[in-house]
C-alpha cells in the first residue's frame, strides 16, 4: 500500500497524475462512465472510472528497485469526459473531441480509455480510426463475448454490438486486424455472423501461445471483466 499522501476521493486521478497534457506525455487517462443497455446486474459499470483511480491510490509510485515511475512514463489524467446519463451522439462528440486534442499535441500519445460499458470501444476505435489506415491498426478484445450481433433488443448500437460495428467500419476486416481472446458464451446468431465474417476468435483453453500483438501495428486494446472472471477462475 502506498504511504503517500492521499487526495480525497472526489478529487482522485489515476496513479496521482496531474490533468495537464504536454508533448512528452505517454499515456492519457480517460474517464467515460457510460452505463448504457447495460444487460448483467453487477453494479453500475459507470461508476469504474473512478473506482478504478481510488485502486490505483495504493499502489507506490516507487518499484523494489528504487525506480520512480513519475521519471519513466509520464502519465496524464483528463477526468471524466461525459455526464453518467449521456447520450450516444455526446458520447462519440466527446469521444472523439479528446482523440482529436491528444493528437495534435502528440500523435503518440496513447489514450487510455476507463469504462463504462464494453460499447465505449466502438466509438474509441472510430475515433482512432480515422488517424490510422486500417493496416496500422489492430484491435484486440480480451472477452468471454464476442459481442458480434448485428442489434440486440432492436438497438443497433450496443455494448453486444460493439464488434460488430467495429468490424463493419474496417475498409477491408480480416482475420489479421480483429481478434477477440478469451471467448466463452458465444449464441448462436452471434456464431453465424462471425463464420460469415471470418471473424477470428480463441478461447483460453484453446491459446497455444499466438502473438496476439503484431509488430508494427497500433493496437486498440479493449478488456472486458468478463475474461478476467474466467482467468481468475483458472488460476484458482
Amino acid at each position: 500500500m502506498s504511504r503517500e499522501k492521499k487526495k480525497q476521493p472526489h478529487n482522485i486521478s489515476f496513479l496521482r497524475a496531474s490533468n495537464e497534457i504536454t508533448k512528452d506525455t505517454n499515456f492519457v487517462i480517460v474517464g467515460v462512465p457510460f452505463d448504457h443497455q447495460s444487460t448483467q446486474e453487477r453494479g453500475n459499470t459507470c461508476d469504474a472510472p473512478n473506482k478504478i483511480r481510488q485502486l490505483s491510490d495504493e499502489i507506490s509510485l516507487v518499484s523494489d528497485r528504487g525506480l520512480y515511475l513519475d521519471d519513466r512514463i509520464k502519465i496524464a489524467d483528463v477526468g471524466d469526459i461525459i455526464e453518467k446519463d449521456c447520450k450516444l451522439t455526446n458520447l462519440r462528440k466527446s469521444i472523439s473531441e479528446i482523440v482529436n486534442k491528444l493528437h495534435l499535441i502528440n500523435p503518440k500519445i496513447v489514450p487510455i480509455f476507463l469504462g463504462g460499458n464494453h460499447y465505449i470501444s466502438y466509438p474509441s476505435f472510430s475515433a482512432l480510426y480515422k488517424k490510422y489506415s486500417d493496416e496500422d491498426l489492430y484491435f484486440l478484445s480480451l472477452d468471454a463475448h464476442i459481442d458480434f450481433y448485428e442489434s440486440w433488443e432492436s438497438e443497433y448500437h450496443s455494448h453486444c454490438t460493439v464488434l460488430k460495428r467495429i468490424h463493419d467500419d474496417f475498409a477491408n476486416p480480416t482475420s489479421t486486424n480483429i481478434f477477440v481472446f478469451g471467448a466463452r458464451d458465444i449464441d448462436i446468431a452471434e456464431l453465424e455472423n462471425a463464420k460469415e465474417k471470418k471473424l477470428k476468435y480463441i478461447s483460453l483453453n484453446d491459446y497455444d501461445s499466438t502473438n496476439l500483438l503484431r509488430k508494427n501495428k497500433n493496437n486498440v486494446l479493449s478488456f472486458s471483466d468478463y475474461c478476467l472472471d474466467y482467468i481468475i477462475k483458472q488460476l484458482g
